[in-house]
Formats: structure tokens, C-alpha cells, sequence
């Protein structure tokens, strides 16, 4: 008498459900079959049976234990695909599970040899504790859902079963610069998995397409994108990079990038071999990398760009010999990069920049002198300047920064080429780290502190005993 009890219980206290068929039952053995899309009931009175699972997964975080208050569904897939099972909507707009629930998915006959296919607790696109699933559904085969409370709670349960979509974003960049068709057309709430979409990049008047980043690398202006996975991909209508070289004649030149992908060489100056290209930074905030030079008298003096073309050059100061500038970022709370410099004996020190000149300097710290301060890059994302460093036997590691305060330091690893610059060249949000050996110019794609993997952005090019990475500009 348990189940009918049970029912009865759902019918006085008025919990809403599709039909009388598809609500939940507390024993197992007497589950409902889901044949609609949503489905709704309540686990108020509900009660574990012996055998029953009891631990969900929740992310981030050890199993969780179950919270004795399940109720089970049984669900036949109709067709062998992927399929999201889950208590809430996630859009705001449709009706969602009243409690912090559990979620279960099982094959299997009985209590005693369920198999789990997959479970939830707390899903990460949830504010609320709801809770859902994706399983890869195989045709015909019955699966068997519970839903439970967090630590006993109960309410109304709001179940759906749908096809599982995914969310394309395209970007144009620059906006403005073109269009990108799409077929089939935009779907707002994604396309169900495995649909193929094609997109077609076409420019405005006077631009040029150049490829597509993001999570497809291609030249090609059409692409044919499977959806099963979220994904972002931008149409580039411009370069998004340059590295910068100097050559040890003065030549000052570059290469046109759009990820890691070459596009054409560029050339900007020959200077006189006494002038040392040193650092790139936007110093004026326009948007286009400046190019900072230091004299062998310690004069330091910059190029402000616009693009490709030199708009402006200025004396920033004097820096005393035995300094060497390593690179620029924000040290402050100020709006302008901060520059750095490295002594011989290993100290480092900032001047602080206000209107394209330096305001006061400070030391933040030193190192041992086999120490080479190399690039200063916000590796952890933090909006405050990191400093890189390479030891003379290989290592490299940062001083992640909190202003002029060093926060904590951290080994990366020990590569076999040389550290010249750091940039976000897979645009995953996170810089990566270029190294240079032999000629040939590589990369670790990182994840903050953490190298993901290795690529090699091109080899051979230019010769390495007469050409330095400087650094890399939008």
C-alpha cells in the first residue's frame, strides 16, 4: 500500500503533473513511464528504499550523499542521441523544481544491478541547486530516473527531457567589417547536437577576410561547424596580432598574425643598431601596441602608433647603466602601463607613468642575478602585471603581483627554447607563452599558470642569430 498511499497524498496536497501516469512513485519497482517532454510531481511524503543509490555526483566536490526523500521515473529514449534530463529550466522562463534536488540516471532491471549512467547535484548553470544530466541515449533502451532532496528536502519536482542543444556564438571583429551567413538559420536556444551549421564570412566593401578563430582555426571563408559542444567562433576581418622583431643592424619589422596563423611580413623602421627596441605596450591607450626603445646612454624613448604608422616619438627619462628595461604593465591603479627594469644584480624596479612620463619609481623585490627578467603579462588574469623570469638553465617562472607586492611565485616548467613574449594567441582568455630556438618561434598554450600544450606558430623564420622577438601587439 505504500505507492498508493503515496498517490493519495499527491492528490491532496494539489501538486500540479501532466497526467496521473507520468508522476513519480516512490517505489521503484513501480515507476512511472515519461511520455511527454516535462513532467511534474513531488517527492513530499517520498521515503528510500533499500538498495537504492546513495550518492549523486555533484562538481567540484566529493560525491554527495543521497537525502532519503527519491522518487522514481522510468523514460524509454525514442531515439539514439544525445539527451538532457533536468529538474529546472535554466532560461528563467518555464516552471522549475521547488527545492534543491538530486538527480539520477540508471539502467538496469532492479534495485540490486542498477547501472548509473549519469547523476548531478548543484549543476554549474543553476543558481538554485537544480540539478541536470546529459546522457547519450541509445534507442529503445528504459532508463530509470530519481529525484531526490538535498539533505531531505521536498517540494514540487519539474522534470524535462529534451534533445540536447548547443550554443553557437559567432563574432564579427571588427564589427562592422562584414557579415557571416548562417545555415540552418540562428537558433537562439542552440541547435540539437550533431547538427551541422555552415557559416559563410563575407566582407563589406574595401575590407578583406582574413579567417576564423576561436574554437575553428581555418583561411577558409566557409566552415562546417558540428554542433556538439558550445561553441564561439569569431570571422576576422583584420590581423588580430603583430609579433615585433629587431634586427641587430636596427631594423625594426614584424609579422601580421591572425592567431597563429601568418598573414604577411611587415617593415617599420631601420633605427641606428645603438637604439634597442625593448618593450611593446599601448602606452596612450588608443588601442595600438607603442613601440619603447632604450638607448646604450640609458635614455629610454618611445614610438606612439596608430596602427602601423608612427603618430609620435618622446624622451620618457634617463634610466641609470646597469638597468635593463623588460617590459611594461599596469603596477598601480593608474590608467597607463608602469615600465620595469632589471639592474645586473638582479633588482627590479618601476617607474610609474602619468601623461607618457615617468612619475616615481620603487623597488619591488630582486632576484638572483642567473634570474632574466623577460616580459611582464597579467598571466593569472587578475588585472595586475605579472613579471616573467628565465633562469640561464632553463626555467621559467612568474612572480604573480598584487601592485608592487609579490602575492606568490610559481615554477612553470623548464622548455628547451628561449621565453620572448606572452600573448593570448588561441583567444581562450588566457596568455600564452612564445619561445624562440633555433629560429623557430613556439608556444605554450597556458591555463593561468598551467601549460596546456605545446604548438609550433612557425619555423625557420626569421634567422635567430640576427632577429629578436621584442613582443607582440594588437
Amino acid at each position: 500500500m505504500k505507492t498508493l498511499s503515496f498517490f493519495i497524498g499527491l492528490i491532496l496536497l494539489g501538486t500540479p503533473f501532466t497526467s496521473f501516469a507520468q508522476s513519480p512513485t516512490d517505489d521503484f519497482e513501480f515507476s512511472a513511464f515519461i511520455i511527454s517532454t516535462s513532467v511534474t510531481g513531488s517527492n513530499v511524503g517520498a521515503t528510500q528504499q533499500p538498495g537504492e543509490p546513495t550518492t549523486v555526483e555533484r562538481p567540484g566536490f566529493p560525491r554527495s550523499p543521497l537525502g532519503g526523500r527519491s522518487v522514481w521515473w522510468r523514460w524509454t529514449a525514442p531515439e539514439s542521441r544525445l539527451y538532457t534530463i533536468k529538474t529546472g529550466d535554466r532560461s528563467g522562463t518555464e516552471p522549475s523544481s521547488t527545492f534543491d534536488t538530486q538527480l539520477g540516471v540508471y539502467t538496469g532491471t532492479e534495485l540490486g544491478n542498477l547501472a548509473e549512467v549519469a547523476s548531478n547535484e548543484d549543476h554549474l548553470d543553476f543558481q538554485n541547486g537544480l540539478s541536470s544530466v546529459t546522457i547519450n541515449a541509445v534507442q529503445g533502451e528504459t532508463y530509470h530516473i530519481l529525484v531526490d532532496g538535498f539533505n531531505g528536502e521536498t517540494g514540487t519536482i519539474v522534470l524535462y527531457i529534451t534533445e540536447t542543444r548547443f550554443t553557437l556564438s559567432v563574432i564579427v571583429n571588427p564589427p562592422g567589417a562584414g557579415t557571416v551567413l548562417m545555415s540552418p538559420p540562428f537558433e537562439v536556444d542552440g541547435y540539437v547536437a550533431g547538427t551541422t551549421v555552415v557559416l559563410q564570412a563575407l566582407a563589406n566593401t574595401g575590407e578583406q577576410f582574413f579567417g576564423w578563430t576561436g574554437d575553428l582555426n581555418t583561411r577558409s571563408n566557409i566552415i562546417f561547424v558540428v554542433m556538439n559542444s558550445n561553441m564561439t567562433v569569431r570571422a576576422n576581418f583584420t590581423a588580430d596580432s603583430q609579433f615585433i622583431w629587431q634586427n641587430t643592424n636596427g631594423q625594426v619589422s614584424g609579422w601580421s598574425m591572425l592567431g597563429t596563423n601568418f598573414l604577411r611580413p611587415l617593415k617599420f623602421a631601420l633605427l641606428p643598431p645603438a637604439w634597442r627596441l625593448s618593450a611593446v605596450s599601448d602606452l596612450d591607450g588608443n588601442g595600438s601596441g607603442d613601440f619603447i626603445f632604450r638607448h646604450r646612454d640609458g635614455r629610454i624613448a618611445a614610438w606612439l602608433m596608430d596602427g602601423d604608422i608612427r603618430t609620435n616619438n618622446f624622451l620618457i627619462g634617463t634610466i641609470t647603466n646597469g638597468y635593463r628595461l623588460v617590459g611594461a604593465g599596469n603596477f598601480d591603479d593608474g590608467t597607463q602601463p608602469d615600465l620595469l627594469f632589471q639592474r645586473t644584480n638582479g633588482e627590479l624596479s618601476v617607474w610609474f607613468m602619468n601623461d607618457l612620463f615617468s612619475t616615481n619609481s620603487t623597488s619591488v623585490g630582486q632576484v638572483h642575478p642567473d634570474w632574466r627578467a623577460v616580459t611582464v603579462a597579467d598571466l593569472n588574469n587578475d588585472g595586475r602585471a605579472d613579471i616573467l623570469f628565465q633562469h640561464r638553465d632553463g626555467r621559467v617562472a612568474v612572480w604573480l603581483m598584487y601592485g608592487t607586492q609579490r602575492s606568490s611565485a610559481v615554477l612553470i616548467g623548464t622548455p628547451v627554447a628561449r621565453l620572448a613574449a606572452v600573448r593570448d594567441l588561441n583567444h581562450d582568455g588566457h596568455p600564452d607563452l612564445i619561445f624562440r630556438r633555433f629560429g623557430n618561434t613556439s608556444a605554450w598554450l597556458m591555463n593561468e599558470t598551467t601549460r596546456q600544450s605545446t604548438i609550433l606558430v612557425r619555423r625557420g623564420l626569421p634567422a635567430s642569430g640576427s632577429w629578436r622577438l621584442v613582443g607582440v601587439r594588437d
